[in-house]
């Protein structure tokens, strides 16, 4: 499944390293480089062919919005049992 998306912009930025995705602009890609797009980019069509979710997907980047040290230090509260009040704060 491909989704095609479309957006008005002067002149689309590819990715220079797969033809999968474009931005709006240089900063753009580059934001995403830095980010989301460093771990995706060259695997959109498999995460497309394998009937994971737009949800799934999505969840993908915000994790990989974050270096993994990030998570190894939060790892123990992500962990911990909170009751349901705190949850729902």
């Amino acid at each position: 499944m491909f989704i095609i998306l479309t957006f008005r912009t002067a002149i689309p930025v590819a990715c220079p390293k797969c033809a999968d995705v474009l931005y709006c602009s240089e900063e753009c890609l580059s934001k995403a480089s830095s980010t989301y797009h460093k771990y995706e980019c060259g695997l959109l069509p498999t995460i497309w062919r394998s009937g994971a979710s737009v949800n799934c997907h999505m969840a993908l980047r915000i994790l990989a919005n974050k270096p993994l040290e990030y998570y190894l230090k939060i790892k123990d509260d992500i962990e911990k049992d909170l009751p349901l009040d705190e949850i729902l704060k």
